[in-house]
């Protein structure tokens, strides 16, 4: 059995453009300031690297920033390919207009939850590689929802 807790992150930005799908427990935040490093490791930490700017790494059309010789997939402003579905059959449903993010499997909710969106901006969410981390990102940082699979028997 498994149950979803959410991770408290702090504040590293003022407006972000997008996130990348999360891969071995971190993922970027593209932003106008900078780009971001978040590490959703056993410690939740922040790296801001203020010399770039998000469009200085990250290509709108391709969906794609190259940062650190590593390409990432970027889901925000400009659209892109989130995951939707994980590898044991979880499904995510993020409702904009009534602002609720659902899990599903098959007919069963899992669970489903409120959020906010500041900005009434763009939204997204999505499974992290491993399926072991959902992320829902928005324009502004404190928005942001991460949750973290903890397994138990």
């Amino acid at each position: 059995m498994s149950v979803w807790q959410k991770i408290t992150i702090p504040a590293f930005c003022e407006r972000i453009i997008g996130f990348s799908i999360p891969i071995d427990d971190g993922f970027i935040a593209v932003a106008y300031q900078g780009i971001h490093l978040i590490n959703l490791g056993s410690k939740i930490s922040i790296f801001t690297n203020e010399n770039f700017s998000g469009y200085d790494v990250y290509d709108s059309e391709t969906g794609i920033a190259n940062y650190e010789g590593k390409e990432f997939q970027i889901i925000g402003l400009h659209g892109g390919n989130p995951i939707l579905e994980n590898n044991q059959g979880e499904q995510l449903n993020l409702d904009q207009t009534n602002q609720t993010l659902t899990l599903s499997k098959g007919i069963r909710v899992i669970f489903k939850i409120a959020v906010s969106n500041f900005s009434g901006d763009w939204s997204a969410v999505t499974f992290s590689d491993n399926g072991n981390f959902i992320v829902l990102g928005c324009p502004y940082d404190f928005d942001f929802v991460i949750l973290k699979r903890i397994d138990y028997d």
